[in-house]
């Protein structure tokens, strides 16, 4: 009797252990750390749920690296113009657009530079230039693939260029009504598509730096500027250059997260009503890379975050976030990991239940597997 009651209470711990985990969405998630060093310089791609194209740069050709593997292959293929510091985003299933960058010896004879990489053929083909340079400094300032399938890259100034893969060329620019110094896009319906980010810094340091936010119209060729509530001026949320991270949550919502100066806040943005409001505090900062996961969370990677303890001393002593997981529905962050030190933003790339963690030539990238 006693065996089969002791073997009952067993039976329970395991059931209990199993509710428990099965209702904690973020214990499933895993950071697999890949036994490789990802190519310098060199901005990876997905080509397929498995495989991870590295592009090249100055000095070497493009490479793809095969996750079940492990094997990093070269393709003996490389731009026809060399550089680093381009924009390259997959367009259709079998082609990679790659727009400007810098050349080794100068940095401007390739900012307008454009090609197409096609991954059947694994070769790159020479196409006209784009209109004005583009020069990725900041990874969040990079292209995006709208719904009708054209691309939409911004530049370092207030024209952002439509590039059409039906016609092999760049076919329209949106010029802002607010100066960016590197502006970000999101597209929100079929029709609009959301411009943010920071305006240039100004000599006199009186002069306030609030971040600026536009709603274009591709029917109506037309900019609607997003005013900023005085609520959201008089927390200081929405002052200075720290707009948080951007991630589209539904259609209808959009979340800047780790707004303000110590990472804290929370701003929503309603794409109906065009209008920003306060959403949330966080439990402690966030920064960095962001993408939407399954089940209201979302990953971040990356960033540079302040507590508030010590706000003064953030650029003499960084802390700087690894990663963690933001469940935005009950405001909680999970499995969030940080170090003493500065960290670059980071590309996150979508695969089949997991993540691509891109990182630097001197350290090794992750797989987070959801």
């Amino acid at each position: 009797m006693k065996k089969i009651k002791n073997l009952i209470g067993v039976l329970l711990l395991i059931l209990v252990v199993m509710i428990a985990a099965t209702n904690c969405s973020y214990a499933k998630g895993k950071f697999i750390e890949l036994d490789f060093f990802q190519p310098y310089s060199s901005q990876p791609v997905a080509i397929s749920n498995k495989e991870i194209l590295f592009l090249g740069d100055n000095s070497g050709p493009a490479q793809i690296y095969n996750i079940e593997e492990n094997k990093l292959i070269a393709t003996n293929s490389a731009m026809s113009v060399p550089r680093t510091g381009y924009s390259a985003i997959k367009y259709n299933k079998d082609n990679v657009l790659i727009v400007g960058g810098y050349c080794k010896y100068n940095r401007s004879d390739c900012s307008q530079v454009a090609e197409v990489y096609n991954i059947k053929n694994k070769k790159f083909t020479r196409i006209s230039n784009s209109k004005f340079p583009h020069i990725v400094l900041r990874l969040s300032n990079k292209a995006i693939v709208l719904n009708n399938g054209n691309v939409l890259i911004p530049s370092n100034s207030n024209n952002i260029e439509i590039f059409s893969p039906r016609e092999q060329k760049f076919t329209e620019v949106i010029t802002t009504i607010n100066q960016f110094v590197y502006p970000d896009v999101m597209e929100i319906n079929d029709d609009e598509v959301l411009i943010y980010g920071t305006p240039p810094l100004r000599s006199n340091p009186k002069i306030k730096i609030n971040p600026q936010l536009e709603v274009y119209n591709f029917k109506t060729k037309k900019s609607v500027n997003i005013e900023i509530p005085a609520e959201l001026n008089t927390r200081g949320l929405m002052s200075g250059i720290n707009i948080g991270t951007a991630v589209k949550i539904d259609p209808r919502t959009i979340l800047f997260i780790g707004v303000g100066i110590d990472h804290r806040y929370v701003v929503k943005f309603d794409t109906y009503k065009k209008e920003l409001s306060y959403y949330a505090k966080l439990p402690s900062g966030l920064a960095g890379s962001a993408i939407l996961l399954e089940n209201d969370e979302i990953l971040f990677s990356h960033g540079m975050i302040a507590y508030p303890e010590f706000p003064d001393l953030f650029f003499l002593r960084p802390t700087a976030l690894v990663h963690a997981i933001y469940d935005y529905k009950h405001n909680k962050i999970y499995n969030k990991k940080i170090i003493r030190k500065s960290v670059s933003l980071v590309y996150l790339i979508q695969l089949s239940n997991s993540i691509y963690i891109s990182e630097s030539n001197v350290a090794k990238p992750t797989l987070y597997k959801y």
